[in-house]
């Protein structure tokens, strides 16, 4: 991307702050469209920020998603879980592994309950990256959240080891003692196979 499309950008979002911040120092007489759209301003600035999030992602804009969440999460704008998730998924999708690891970590700071898809949206992240041990102690951490790792997280750490070539560390990790409970399935073989076909 161009020095003059990233000054642009960052114009836009400089603009469109300051116009936030303008029009939520007016009384709700002065701004009737406001008011009647919504009841609650963050929401929908919220909403505002990240529509545009998803838009620069699309166009493949993806300096401008980042400087967009960071001046979201400046001024303190907080989604819902699901929006939350949405975002993680995106980015993981545009391949900026970084901006998920920031994402997640403002997840984390803000007190937003996660739930087990944040959590396999992040494993797939760093399994998609080759970062198996932040993976596997991500996968393995089930004492700080409110829910175990499911199937998707193991099958996402096997299909990581399989995309890598260790497809016996995968096989061996698939069905050792380390899956407490999560029994294997269809898709657990399907990996598998693949990963040793391909080797």
């Amino acid at each position: 991307m161009s020095k003059t499309m990233i000054n642009r950008n960052r114009h836009f979002i400089k603009h469109l702050a300051g116009t936030m911040r303008f029009s939520s120092s007016l009384s709700s007489s002065q701004v009737p469209s406001l008011t009647t759209t919504t009841r609650n301003p963050h929401q929908f600035y919220t909403s505002l920020f990240c529509t545009l999030i998803h838009l620069f992602l699309r166009c493949r804009r993806l300096s401008s998603a980042a400087a967009a969440f960071s001046a979201m999460r400046d001024f303190k704008y907080t989604p819902e879980l699901a929006t939350w998730n949405s975002l993680l998924h995106h980015f993981n999708s545009a391949g900026l592994i970084h901006q998920v690891m920031v994402i997640y970590q403002e997840m984390i700071f803000s007190g937003v309950g996660l739930n087990v898809a944040t959590k396999n949206i992040v494993v797939h992240s760093l399994s998609k990256v080759g970062e198996f041990d932040r993976a596997l102690d991500l996968l393995r951490d089930n004492n700080d959240y409110e829910f175990m790792s499911d199937g998707v997280t193991y099958n996402t750490v096997i299909w990581g080891f399989c995309k890598y070539g260790h497809v016996e560390i995968g096989a061996r990790f698939g069905v050792g003692d380390d899956q407490r409970g999560v029994d294997c399935d269809s898709f657990t073989c399907n990996i598998l196979t693949k990963g040793f076909c391909e080797k």
